[in-house]
């Protein structure tokens, strides 16, 4: 019905990802030579090359981040509380100080979801800085996170 994935330290699991994973997506990402500009295949080819890096300044306080995907027929239940809360208890174990999360504006119920989990806004990076282009989720504000310690 659904899942939860998270990382305990960001910075750490984007290094091991850079290291390990994006050079064999690069070398996959040569044959996709007749990606039509403009297509979501493109945007997954951008993302390969360039992907995204969590600013510092963030995981400073919110080193863990965390995604969770739930069936909709399976939403409100309790079944994504209960995905989260064993993530954060986990999370909280290894003395991790606060997770984050990025959550698109205008999904009011997620949003009203990760309240509920006590889960606030992010302060947005400031635009133009180095960090606003790394993380576009970061700069427009779209970051929720929960401090656990």
């Amino acid at each position: 019905a659904g899942d939860v994935l998270g990382v305990a330290d960001t910075l750490a699991f984007e290094a091991r990802c850079e290291r390990e994973w994006w050079p064999r997506l690069r070398e996959d990402a040569a044959r996709w030579a007749g990606v039509v500009p403009g297509s979501p295949d493109a945007a997954l080819l951008r993302l390969v090359e360039h992907p995204e890096r969590t600013p510092p300044t963030l995981t400073a306080t919110w080193p863990a981040h965390l995604h969770i995907d739930v069936l909709p027929e399976a939403q409100g239940h309790g079944h994504g509380r209960r995905l989260v809360e064993h993530l954060l208890d986990a999370l909280r174990a290894q003395g991790v100080p606060g997770v984050m999360l990025g959550v698109d504006p205008e999904n009011h119920r997620a949003r009203a979801f990760y309240r509920h989990l006590g889960f606030t806004p992010v302060p947005p990076v400031p635009a133009g800085s180095p960090e606003a282009h790394d993380d576009p989720d970061a700069a427009a504000g779209h970051l929720l996170g929960l401090r656990l310690t």
